[in-house]
């Protein structure tokens, strides 16, 4: 129905910003604001269908306090990146396209929606080690943040 989608985009939208709020506050090197800027125009053009979050350990904590006390023990809206402690992770379905997005030295990674293989949006933990290993073998592309990186994932959207 249009309220549920128009409700779902709405959370949607509170997750990436959710995210990039707590990044702000735990990441010791802020690199996220071109990366932010970014992924948020897409959302706003309707290009993101569904969204999910794996936060360091960290960003893991303080993102549990932001919520409602009472809320904390049921499910999470959120989950969590084991594999490198400095990296948290934006799993985004863009058409047939499971992007993710990860911090610092992480490449955008893409993967095909279809590919049994393919990390899942959703999960309770992610393993950044083996999401990399995973796009050498799976990854539809992937792309470095230099140059214009943005123009780049665009064209293969």
């Amino acid at each position: 129905s249009t309220n549920e989608t128009t409700l779902l985009r709405w959370l949607m939208g509170s997750d990436i910003r959710f995210l990039f709020k707590v990044l702000t506050e735990v990441e010791s090197r802020h690199m996220w604001a071109d990366r932010e800027e970014f992924w948020w125009t897409l959302y706003e053009q309707g290009l993101i269908d569904e969204v999910w979050i794996a936060f360091n350990d960290d960003g893991y904590r303080t993102a549990l306090n932001k919520l409602p006390e009472e809320s904390r023990h049921k499910g999470h809206r959120f989950a969590k990146q084991i594999g490198e402690k400095d990296k948290s992770l934006l799993l985004m379905r863009i058409g047939n396209q499971i992007i993710i997005e990860g911090t610092y030295s992480f490449k955008i990674h893409a993967f095909d929606v279809q590919d049994e293989q393919a990390p899942k949006l959703y999960k309770g933990y992610y393993d950044v080690a083996t999401i990399r290993e995973l796009g050498k073998r799976r990854a539809l592309w992937d792309q470095r943040h230099s140059g214009n990186w943005q123009y780049q994932v665009i064209g293969k959207l």
